[in-house]
């Protein structure tokens, strides 16, 4: 675990629970707590893939289908909205500071 001061920093060979309940303010999560919130959220997203899954005959989902379920739920909403409008907000900033592109991509070769 990476350490910043006295506060432990997640990283990468952390688990994803371990780093959400971070997130949230945990620094030692038990492993009993961490385990509990996977499964949680594990059962929720195979939920909510199985009701989204009912909008479409061919099975094939997509955005447009998990946002149709988070309509009826205004705070839901409100974050897929916000969440949907992240790509158009990095294009738009990326047009606005081009050598950074020309950096990133430069690096990339």
């Amino acid at each position: 675990m990476l350490h910043y001061g006295k506060v432990p920093l997640p990283c990468a060979e952390q688990s994803l629970p371990d780093q959400l309940m971070y997130s949230l303010g945990d620094d030692r999560p038990l492993y009993s707590t961490a385990s509990v919130i996977e499964d949680y959220v594990l059962q929720y997203v195979a939920q909510m893939t199985q009701r989204a899954a009912q909008f479409r005959q061919d099975n094939q989902l997509g955005v447009e289908e998990l946002a149709l379920l988070a309509k009826r739920d205004p705070k839901k909403n409100i974050r897929v909205q916000e969440l949907l409008r992240v790509p158009d907000e990095i294009k738009e900033a990326r047009l606005l500071f081009p050598e950074a592109d020309i950096a990133r991509r430069n690096a990339t070769e």
